[in-house]
C-alpha cells in the first residue's frame, strides 16, 4: 500500500460465461486476495466465497476482506513496513 503497491480481490476464479453464478449457488469459494508490489503479483489467500470488498485499518496493520456469500469478513494481520500479509485471523 504505497505509490505503486496495493491489494485487490478477485470475487471468482471463473472468467464469466455464467459459471460464477454456479459457484455462488453451490457456495464454492474461488475468490482470492492478491498483493501487487509494483513489479509482481502474489496471491495471499484463496478459497474465499465471493471476495468482494477490501479495506485497511488506519494504522495499516489490518486488512479486511468481505466474503459476501458467507456473510463474513476475513481479517488479516499485516506488517505495514514490509507491505505484505503475515497471518489470517479467522472470523468467528
Amino acid at each position: 500500500m504505497g505509490k505503486r503497491s496495493f491489494y485487490f480481490t478477485n470475487d471468482h476464479d471463473s472468467d464469466g460465461g455464467g459459471f460464477s453464478s454456479f459457484e455462488d449457488f453451490l457456495l464454492i469459494g474461488t475468490g482470492s486476495v492478491v498483493y501487487y508490489d509494483g513489479n509482481a503479483m502474489k496471491m495471499l489467500d484463496d478459497g474465499i466465497r465471493y471476495a468482494n470488498g477490501i479495506n485497511a485499518s488506519k494504522d495499516g496493520k489490518k486488512l479486511y476482506v468481505a466474503a459476501c456469500t458467507d456473510g463474513s469478513i476475513n481479517v488479516y494481520d499485516r506488517n505495514p513496513f514490509k507491505n505484505r500479509e503475515t497471518s489470517l485471523v479467522k472470523p468467528e
